[in-house]
């Protein structure tokens, strides 16, 4: 016997309808035996019968052998097939000069449509007509050729059960290749969200830097679907760390291409000393003529100076992230310079902003899959939110920050959201050495 191929759940769940087949087939032989020793024919079986029962059941044995040792079952189908249908014929002939259950022998014949479907699942639409009409031959001949001429009530293939049985064949076969065909783009679909998700990992930061003087802290919630949120934290040199976060309009792999192409370019403009504004008009410059019509990304730059905490930054329609300030009665400040969209225009203007990160600043990141989140009552979670948990959190470390917000976020959204990601970057607070004036270390 061939050897057994690789054991697991997938190759399981192909031979599902294997398994509940022989386990209707054991009922089937189980109620038939109860059947005919109550109805009284057991005195004058058809003699073939009993034979085939015991063959069906060694069979049945086979095919639980086969399972337990993991070798293929669905290369036993065309006999299991063959079984079934001679066992329903048997049925037949056996019940039908019975006065008690003569009726029950017509009534058979309707489990021919089972096995009729069941080839239908296996072999198509060929298999099941060819099924019907090996049903439809047996059932004509077979109780004849066993218990002698039949009376015109007792023919089960007259009137309209023979073109019915074809009927079923047919649409059962068309039913089978239809859900063949939407089971084919949903593995499709599946294959292309994995070379998506792929694709948008092997783009993100595989760590964020570690600066002197400042804590950094990341979560990011992948979507169900791919969504098209990136990120990105670099040195560009030992005094400059550039934060870049981008959402680029459509899912799947068209929108993870397009994020990709925003991305090379991204890398190519950090390799030049350009400013923010400047990274992201030649960003748009070069991406333009392939987003167009209908992509576009958006997307925040900032540079941050780490020796004083000065941040330039363009918004070009992204979120805009918070500084949520260490003094908390200087409030809290949106970073945006209502920039355009990347790939909406061909020659955009971006004007540039700069803010002061000062010691104990909190600097919140985030996308509008985490702000947009919608909870069962389609409220949204909400930029104030965002502001709120970080407020309350900003003395614990960057990354507390991040991961409390996001999960906060996901324990308030319905299940189905976009991608969701939280950058937190704290300025850390003077130590109480650094924060002695020289004059007083001095003296």
């Amino acid at each position: 016997m061939a050897s057994p191929p690789a054991a697991g759940s997938s190759r399981r769940q192909g031979e599902d309808s294997d398994v509940i087949v022989a386990l209707i087939r054991t009922a089937f032989i189980i109620a038939f035996l109860c059947t005919r020793r109550l109805s009284g024919v057991s005195q004058q079986p058809p003699p073939a019968m009993d034979a085939l029962l015991l063959a069906a059941a060694l069979f049945n044995l086979a095919l639980l052998w086969c399972y337990l040792r993991d070798y293929r079952l669905p290369r036993y189908r065309l006999p299991a097939l063959g079984f079934d249908l001679l066992l329903v014929t048997g049925a037949i002939a056996t019940f039908a000069r019975s006065e008690q259950f003569g009726q029950t022998s017509r009534d058979l014949f309707g489990l021919y449509y089972l096995v009729v479907i069941t080839a239908a699942i296996w072999y198509k639409r060929a298999g099941a007509v060819v099924s019907a009409l090996v049903a439809i031959t047996l059932a004509a001949t077979v109780p004849a050729l066993l218990t002698g001429p039949l009376a015109p009530q007792d023919l089960l293939v007259g009137s309209a059960k023979a073109p019915l049985l074809l009927l079923v064949a047919i649409v059962a076969g068309y039913l089978v290749r239809a859900r063949d065909a939407e089971h084919q783009v949903a593995v499709e679909l599946q294959q292309e969200m994995r070379l998506a998700r792929a694709l948008q990992s092997a783009m993100l930061p595989a760590r964020l830097p570690e600066v002197a003087g400042y804590d950094l802290g990341l979560a990011f919630q992948p979507a169900r679907l791919v969504g098209g949120d990136f990120y990105d934290v670099r040195l560009l040199d030992p005094d400059r760390m550039l934060i870049v976060l981008a959402d680029m309009a459509g899912k799947s792999v068209y929108g993870l291409v397009h994020l990709s192409l925003v991305h090379s370019h991204l890398q190519a403009a950090a390799e030049v000393r350009l400013s923010a504004a400047e990274m992201a008009e030649d960003v748009n410059r070069h991406t333009y003529a392939a987003l167009q019509p209908e992509s576009y990304a958006a997307l925040f730059i900032g540079i941050l100076r780490l020796s004083d905490g000065r941040l330039s930054f363009v918004n070009c329609g992204h979120v805009p992230p918070l500084i949520v300030r260490a003094d908390e009665s200087s409030g809290r400040e949106e970073l945006t310079t209502r920039g355009i969209v990347v790939g909406a225009m061909r020659e955009p203007r971006y004007a540039e902003g700069t803010v002061q990160l000062e010691p104990g600043d909190l600097l919140l990141g985030y996308s509008d899959g985490l702000s947009e989140a919608r909870n069962r009552r389609r409220e949204q979670f909400g930029e104030a939110r965002v502001g709120d948990i970080g407020a309350l959190n900003k003395d614990r470390s960057a990354q507390e920050v991040a991961d409390r917000i996001a999960a906060a976020a996901q324990a308030f959204a319905a299940v189905g959201q976009d991608d969701a990601t939280v950058l937190a970057i704290i300025r850390d607070r003077p130590t109480d050495a650094e924060a002695t004036p020289a004059w007083e270390k001095t003296s």
